[in-house]
């Protein structure tokens, strides 16, 4: 069950990152063999019309004293013309087709997302939709949709051949661990892929592909989707804020906050006159922080312009003044920051994954969401909403 989770929770819930140092290697530039080799790829890819597999993940742990290999398996369906894609495994479906996106975790049994699907259908704008970030999972997808894996990651690739010398590999570098795709030497499409992680030495994960279909007549319901007594809702957030377990301090006392601003400047939260204070804790090297800033940038501009009392401050981690700033400003970001140098704020809010955002009312801390994910300005809104209500009812 941990190797399970290891797998399906970078895809099947919000993004967040454990506190750890940022990376500082470079990657280097691929060989001009690895960049030919990687263009015929996906211009294979990019002339697929239509595209069904089902995918089988066997992972083999060097814990595992009966050596047993856990297996799972996955389902992608692709019609460029309609732009529809549907993702299954085990734990979720993606379903987009006819304007619509639709989003189900299994674990919810009461509700799915429903919300336009995006416009066109590209890596980008799929990755801002859903929270399919580990493309490690399904190279398919950025292939069909026209995205290089080496634009995807800092990584190092090369070219390998076989025994006979005819090149049919590419080989990945990257800070999970190598990522190798076998493909068809005439058609370039991918047959297999192993991912061999850093950590822990000694574990393969394998993907295997089984009735792989190309430009062939898809099932008129291959993109059908049966609700039953779900009920939608609008947010990817909103709908696993469900399978969360309310954080600890929710209801509890908020620690004093007495930093020193980006410049310089003494802020105490407790003169604070705003009737709900909204901490967002933050770091320039955290990628799902960068996401989420510009995000809940837009839920303060909200608030300032329907005249809120809200107070908005994003508590960084680890960077210098100077990076924060620079951040800032390049994000054309204006959200006060106060810089937590000692980490000792960060640990009286147990922020230990960023980011993660607390709502304070009246003294107490209302709500606590940690990660981020499409939508959860949303949630944040609701959940400020919720606490003026609470506020001027009492």
């Amino acid at each position: 069950m941990i190797l399970r989770l290891a797998i399906s929770l970078p895809v099947l819930v919000m993004a967040s990152v454990a506190l750890a140092q940022p990376a500082t290697s470079q990657p280097e530039d691929p060989s001009s063999d690895s960049k030919t080799l990687e263009q015929r790829v996906i211009d294979a890819y990019r002339s697929i019309k239509t595209f069904s597999a089902t995918k089988t993940i066997s992972i083999t742990s060097p814990h595992d004293k009966d050596n047993d290999t856990e297996e799972m398996a996955f389902r992608i369906v692709f019609d460029r013309a309609a732009s529809g894609l549907r993702f299954e495994d085990d734990g979720m479906s993606i379903v987009i087709h006819k304007g619509a996106l639709i989003f189900q975790i299994d674990e919810v049994k009461s509700h799915y997302v429903k919300t336009d699907a995006p416009d066109p259908l590209s890596y980008e704008k799929l990755l801002a939709s859903v929270p399919l970030r580990d493309w490690i999972l399904s190279p398919e997808i950025p292939l069909l949709l026209e995205q290089t894996p080496s634009a995807l990651l800092p990584m190092s690739s090369l070219a390998e051949s076989d025994e006979r010398g005819e090149t049919h590999t590419l080989a990945y570098d990257t800070a999970v661990g190598r990522i190798s795709f076998e493909f068809d030497p005439k058609t370039h499409y991918v047959t297999r892929s192993t991912l061999v992680p850093r950590q822990p030495q000694g574990l393969v994960i394998e993907y295997t592909y089984e009735d792989a279909a190309y430009d062939k007549r898809l099932d008129k319901n291959a993109f059908a989707y049966d609700a039953g007594a779900r009920k939608p809702v609008d947010s990817i957030s909103e709908l696993t804020a469900m399978l969360r377990p309310k954080h600890r301090l929710v209801g509890k006392a908020a620690p004093p906050v007495i930093l020193r601003d980006i410049d310089g400047n003494t802020v105490d939260l407790s003169k604070s006159e705003a009737k709900v204070i909204v901490l967002d804790f933050w770091a320039t090297w955290c990628g799902p922080c960068r996401m989420w800033m510009p995000m809940l940038a837009k839920v303060e501009h909200w608030a300032k312009q329907n005249k809120k009392p809200v107070e908005f401050y994003a508590v960084n981690q680890r960077d210098t003044v100077a990076e924060a700033r620079r951040f800032m400003q390049a994000s054309q970001l204006d959200t006060h920051v106060l810089m937590d140098d000692r980490g000792e704020i960060s640990f009286a809010y147990e922020a230990n994954a960023l980011p993660s955002t607390v709502i304070i009312s009246d003294g107490k801390i209302a709500h606590y969401v940690q990660g981020a994910a499409p939508g959860l300005e949303k949630l944040i809104q609701k959940y400020i909403k919720t606490a003026l209500t609470k506020d001027e009812t009492e």
